[in-house]
């Protein structure tokens, strides 16, 4: 679900922490007076009579940097974050209904939970009483807001992965 964005995110950071840190190997970097080229590395200036290892050396790269880092560590942090953001928008929750009576509206209202968790469903209603309070004065409108933004059909993420990727890149602004 949304561990193919969380592996993302954590390649970014790892490109990052790798360039600031001052390896070439992994931060593409381009010398635009070399008409745009992709500059080499240190490994190939220091070792170009010794060509033939070079793919080996490419390889483990990839292998480093393909390596799955949606590991339990951003699974946690991705759920702290989410817990976070739910309680920031709890205040502006004008119905006062617990999460517990939103999960069993909601299941009454159709909703499955198999793409998508009951904290996700419930930051997802959370986020649009907060932002359209003056749409309804009824929960259940709120719910089905938050079911119809989850399911959109449209989409070629899943639920749970759009719910993540809004969190990050939105409401935290890409940190």
């Amino acid at each position: 679900m949304r561990d193919r964005y969380l592996r993302q995110r954590a390649y970014r950071e790892r490109q990052k922490r790798d360039y600031r840190m001052g390896d070439r190997n992994y931060a593409p970097e381009y010398d635009y007076r070399e008409g745009s080229m992709p500059r080499r590395n240190r490994y190939e200036y220091e070792n170009d009579y010794m060509d033939y290892e070079q793919p080996r050396e490419r390889r483990r790269m990839y292998d480093y940097a393909m390596r799955d880092y949606a590991d339990k560590d951003y699974e946690e942090e991705y759920e702290q974050d989410l817990k976070t953001w739910i309680k920031k928008l709890k205040k502006f929750d004008r119905f006062g209904l617990t999460k517990e009576q939103i999960i069993t509206n909601a299941k009454q209202m159709g909703v499955d939970f198999k793409e998508y968790d009951e904290d996700e469903f419930y930051a997802i209603y959370l986020m649009h009483v907060s932002d359209y309070p003056t749409v309804s004065n009824d929960s259940r409108m709120y719910l089905g807001m938050a079911k119809s933004w989850l399911e959109d059909a449209d989409l070629e993420i899943d639920p749970s992965e759009k719910v993540c990727i809004y969190l990050y890149e939105i409401v935290m602004g890409g940190e």
